[in-house]
């Protein structure tokens, strides 16, 4: 009965998950993500030291300062990953991408 239980919790849990693919997360504070979507899978930050960059944060990039922090939240999902932009001291997101775990579906930049 307890692999029961467990496999049963498992269910759950994976039935809940949120589906980030389509839905927008910008202008969410750190704190509702974390009460929402719990820790992100990674953090990861760059600071602007050229003026140039591609990918999905170039609008943004565009937008930064010399010296300006962008911070990037990955969230896990069953069909690839979110990523979340925070510029500078900021705690709200300012920008977002979905990476398919399909790479043929992803854009060339």
């Amino acid at each position: 009965m307890r692999v029961a239980s467990i496999g049963l919790v498992v269910l759950l849990a994976c039935a809940a998950a949120p589906d980030l693919e389509d839905r927008s997360l910008v202008g969410m504070s750190q704190d509702q993500l974390r009460a929402e979507l719990g820790e992100p899978a990674s953090v990861d930050s760059m600071t602007k030291t050229v003026e140039h960059i591609f990918g999905p944060v170039e609008t943004l990039w565009s937008e930064m300062e010399m010296g300006d922090t962008l911070t990037t939240w990955t969230y896990l999902a069953p069909a690839g990953r979110k990523e979340l932009y925070f510029v500078g001291e900021s705690d709200e997101v300012a920008g977002e991408f979905y990476w398919y775990a399909d790479e043929s579906k992803n854009p060339v930049f």
